[in-house]
């Protein structure tokens, strides 16, 4: 016995499929836009790339380590610590050119916890750059 299927049917059970896919799609990515805690570097490699994924209101979680870097934070409302409690577990974060290691533009209320900064590019440039940002806090 062969079962004809309308043209109807067919075109419904495949807007029914789309709108099935649409709907993963979207709610994936809501989840990822609402991520608030980014591990470096488990979920990225860098804080750097952390920070470019951050929403404001994210919290990023280092490892302890010497991270050769230098940051531009331009999202506000960002946390970015150490995950181990110990003063000798801190991070490390050593520039690798002759600029700010850290500089924060058009974003407020920054904390930054649980790190070591250091310039190996010069030592014109010191280590934060934050010029009229309100809400810094480094400890």
């Amino acid at each position: 016995m062969i079962i004809s299927t309308s043209s109807s049917v067919r075109r419904g059970i495949a807007i029914s499929a789309i709108v099935a896919i649409l709907a993963v799609i979207s709610t994936a990515t809501a989840v990822d836009a609402q991520t608030s805690t980014i591990n470096v570097p488990g979920d990225e490699l860098t804080i750097q790339y952390a920070i470019d994924r951050a929403n404001p209101g994210t919290m990023i979680l280092v490892e302890p380590g010497t991270y050769r870097e230098n940051l531009l934070i331009t999202t506000p409302s960002i946390t970015i610590r150490s995950r181990a409690q110990g003063q000798q577990d801190r991070i490390l974060i050593e520039g690798t050119i002759d600029a700010p290691v850290i500089r924060i533009e058009n974003a407020n209320n920054v904390l930054i916890a649980g790190v070591t900064v250091r310039s190996n590019q010069g030592t014109s440039t010191g280590g934060f750059g934050a010029g009229g940002r309100t809400g810094i806090s480094i400890v």
